[in-house]
Parts: structure tokens; sequence; C-alpha cells
């Protein structure tokens, strides 16, 4: 009986860990890549590349992270529905952020060619 009680207990650690991971690696990173490297003044040639890679950079973090626990969903057998929400999650994050990538190219080739 104590033995059920205590992989709960483990269990629900695990997952308060994992969300704060996913949490942390899908908005905490790219929020504050972001924020670090932004112009705060008129943007010259240099800024929209530090932003645009920041950008890229915050957006990558993301990714892998939600990959990643994808992969740990399935590696460590949770129950089905987990893996099916943990795959949706990763597809959504994962479109999302190959979009915002795109975006942020598209407006450093602008910034750039307007200066």
């Amino acid at each position: 009986m104590t033995e059920t009680v205590e992989s709960r207990a483990l269990d629900r650690r695990a997952g308060r860990r994992e969300a704060l991971i996913v949490l942390g690696g899908v908005v905490a990173v790219p929020l504050l890549l972001s924020v670090g490297f932004n112009s705060w003044s008129a943007p010259d040639d240099e800024a929209y590349v530090r932003m645009a890679f920041a950008t890229v950079s915050g957006q990558t973090v993301a990714i892998v992270t939600v990959i990643g626990s994808f992969v740990s969903h399935i590696v460590r057998r949770s129950p089905p529905v987990a893996i099916a929400i943990s795959g949706a999650l990763a597809a959504v994050v994962s479109a999302a952020a190959l979009s915002t990538i795109g975006t942020a190219a598209q407006w450093a080739l602008r910034g750039i060619s307007s200066n």
C-alpha cells in the first residue's frame, strides 16, 4: 500500500518538474533572450542581426524542450494519453516556433535593407 502512495507522490513531483522545465524552455528562455538582446533605441544593422539571432536561439530552445519532453514520455512509458498530449504540444510549439523563426528572418532582412 505504501509503495503505491510513494510512487504516486514521486510521479506528481516528476510531472511538476517536467512542467516547469517545459514552461521555462518554451516561455522564459525565449522571452529572456528577446529582452536581453533587444535594441532599446533605433536599431542599426547589427541590432537587427542580433535580435534575429536571439529570436532564432530562443525558438530553437523551445523546439528542443518540447521534443525532449515528448521523447521523455515515450522512454518512461507514460500512459498513452500523456504521450499524445506531449506529442500534440510538441507539434503545436514546433510549428509556431518555425513560423516565428521565418518571420524574424523576414523582419531582419527588411530592417537591414531599409538602413
